[in-house]
């Protein structure tokens, strides 16, 4: 498994136990790599965040193109928020938009666009 897929599945046991705004820079990297490594990969949380957000998206165009809707997610939609997003540099918020728009593609060519609203929770300007 290569290190960033592992730090991004340490950060998904992080968020899901204190929330994606609680989470430390700090505790994610412990037994996958030293912190200087995972700050090579990740600038800083914004970025973990906005990497995981796409890894949702895509992991949910997975999931339209296999009609497995009910397993969809939008635990890291919080991304998206101006919250985050704002703070996101260009190159993160380049990449989110980039996957959003791949993500909103095929949920419009799916039959799920008018049962879902995830256009509503993944808004970006």
């Amino acid at each position: 498994m290569k290190i960033e897929t592992e730090l991004l599945d340490r950060a998904e046991e992080l968020i899901k136990k204190y929330g994606a705004l609680n989470i430390s820079m700090a505790e994610v990297h412990l037994g996958v790599c030293s912190s200087s490594h995972m700050f090579r990969i990740f600038k800083n949380k914004n970025s973990l965040l906005a990497r995981l957000c796409v890894r949702e998206m895509m992991s949910n165009v997975e999931k339209i193109k296999s009609d497995a809707p009910d397993y969809m997610s939008r635990h890291f939609k919080v991304v998206t928020d101006p919250f985050i997003y704002d703070y996101l540099s260009i190159q993160d918020k380049y990449m989110v938009k980039y996957y959003l728009n791949i993500f909103l593609s095929k949920l419009r060519k799916s039959n799920l666009a008018g049962v879902i609203g995830f256009k509503q929770a993944y808004d970006v300007q």
